[in-house]
């Protein structure tokens, strides 16, 4: 396997690769947050499947805490899982993960309630000079029309998205998060990705780009496609 210093070649550098979201339902209707992550197993450990990545991120208290903040009370952080990302056309079948959190939300529901897909937006930063270098995530539904100034998010919600992109930065790439975390990862190498579909597709070499911040936009997004009507 090839190596390379810079963290978006990824085709080259990474050995394993997981898209990743965090499940939560609000009003009886399921929503997704999603990201991915990848990097580099540890020469002569045998490398587990999803259930590792899911239940790192899933299973951490401080990331878990930060999201259902997001989360209006009535809804719940319900799992994160993990889907391996595989070569297009290889006929291998992904491995998937699931991790239970099952944590209620807990930002504050009002009367004066916003339809379900009313949210904001995450922005996700990479090193790559390429349209498909940058993504973007979505927030839970904001819920309530207190947390909104117009047509911008308040600065109370504004803080509990930074709350939460504070928690994801320590799952950057070498970040404190991935410190003796899961045996088989070489944690200098691992951390929050964007994922190309497009590229990998096209089976094109760069297709994952380590993400290097995030940014918590103000404008609000009404974003129908984000909600799963079947489960």
């Amino acid at each position: 396997m090839k190596t390379s210093t810079k963290g978006w070649y990824a085709h080259l550098v990474a050995e394993r690769a997981y898209e990743v979201a965090f499940h939560h339902e609000y009003g009886g209707q399921p929503f997704v947050t999603t990201w991915a992550a990848f990097g580099d197993d540890v020469s002569g450990q045998t490398p587990s499947d999803a259930q590792d990545i899911a239940a790192h991120y899933g299973g951490s208290a401080a990331l878990t805490t930060a999201f259902a903040a997001m989360v209006p009370t009535a809804g719940t952080l319900l799992t994160c899982v993990a889907t391996e990302i595989i070569e297009p056309g290889s006929g291998d079948v992904p491995s998937q993960g699931v991790h239970s959190i099952n944590k209620p939300g807990t930002h504050p529901v009002d009367s004066a309630f916003l339809p379900d897909p009313m949210c904001t937006v995450i922005s996700k930063h990479t090193d790559a000079a390429v349209r498909s270098g940058h993504g973007w995530m979505f927030t839970p539904p904001i819920g309530t029309a207190t947390a909104i100034n117009d047509e911008v998010a308040a600065p109370s919600w504004l803080a509990l998205v930074q709350a939460f992109i504070d928690e994801m930065n320590h799952f950057n790439k070498g970040g404190s998060a991935w410190s003796g975390s899961i045996p088989w990862i070489d944690p200098s190498t691992w951390g929050n990705a964007v994922y190309s579909r497009t590229r990998h597709q096209q089976q094109l070499a760069q297709y994952l780009f380590h993400i290097v911040g995030f940014t918590a936009r103000s404008p609000i997004t009404w974003l129908r496609s984000r909600r799963r009507l079947s489960a």
